[in-house]
């Protein structure tokens, strides 16, 4: 009898696991069929996201490709401004080089006129040719347009410089 209340034992104990591992295997049925299903629906929007991917990948690929057509077609412009810009800076060099050559000429002229005026009129000494007193005033004009133009020259060294300062701290 106990050999039979045993086996009774075991025999329910049995029947307990398999309707549990029965209930388990239902639960990973239903989850293997959601992955799969899940699946299905990944593998149909992969195949529609490629063949869009696709198009804008030879979307790309068109429009490099004519991007780099216009700008070899814009390598001879380049060039040419680069050029341009070569002349324009020897253009300004020479241009400044005459520029300081000129005040350089106009200020020893006006040192030379200055210093011819004060050795012909001396103060105190009244020259005897009233006419010789006249024909300096035009030479005094003279000294003062060059006067003039020496100090212009020299605000337009400056203004030059500042912009060449202003230039290279834009490009730093």
């Amino acid at each position: 009898m106990v050999w039979e209340i045993s086996v009774a034992i075991i025999a329910l104990a049995f029947v307990v696991l398999v309707y549990y591992l029965i209930q388990t295997l239902k639960s990973l049925k239903h989850s293997l069929d959601e992955v799969r299903s899940t699946m299905v629906e990944v593998k149909n929007e992969i195949a529609d996201i490629s063949v869009e991917v696709k198009g804008v990948v030879l979307k790309t690929n068109q429009m490099t490709s004519d991007v780099q057509t216009k700008l070899k077609s814009l390598d001879p412009l380049f060039g040419s401004v680069s050029d341009i810009g070569q002349v324009v800076h020897e253009l300004t060099s020479t241009v400044k080089q005459s520029a300081v050559s000129l005040i350089g000429v106009i200020r020893d002229r006006s040192n030379t006129l200055k210093s011819a005026y004060k050795r012909e009129i001396q103060p105190g000494i009244v020259p005897m040719n009233t006419n010789q007193v006249n024909a300096d005033k035009p030479q005094i004009k003279l000294d003062s347009i060059i006067n003039g133009i020496a100090v212009s020259m020299n605000i337009w060294e400056k203004l030059s410089s500042r912009r060449a300062k202003q230039h290279a701290a834009v490009q730093k």
